[in-house]
């Protein structure tokens, strides 16, 4: 790891396991740059947009699976909640579309 903490100037956590098994542990950067906080293994990250693609291979397993379709709506799943903020009306098949945090429905 210390050639990519040297030559990428590597900012984050990296942990690989392998059954039960550690194979690399490490950690390196500020978590708070201005105050020069380091990371440490309690550090939480913002991942973003990152999150996006798990949810949709997510969704796609439960499709294959034969317990979601893309006619199902966001209302089926989320009762109530749906109601009160109108996701009775977008389509599973919608959500694959997700972009900047906003559903283009």
């Amino acid at each position: 790891m210390n050639r990519i903490e040297i030559d990428r100037n590597f900012r984050g956590n990296v942990y690989i396991t392998q059954g039960e098994t550690v194979l690399c542990e490490y950690c390196n950067g500020f978590a708070d740059l201005a105050n020069e906080i380091q990371n440490s293994f309690e550090t939480r990250f913002a991942c973003a947009s990152m999150g996006k693609t798990f949810v949709a291979v997510g969704i796609l397993q439960l499709i294959e699976r034969g317990k979601l379709s893309f006619s199902d709506t966001l209302g089926d799943i989320l009762d109530i909640m749906a109601m009160v903020y109108g996701l009775s009306i977008i389509l599973m098949e919608k959500t694959m579309y997700i972009c900047k945090g906003v559903m283009m429905v």
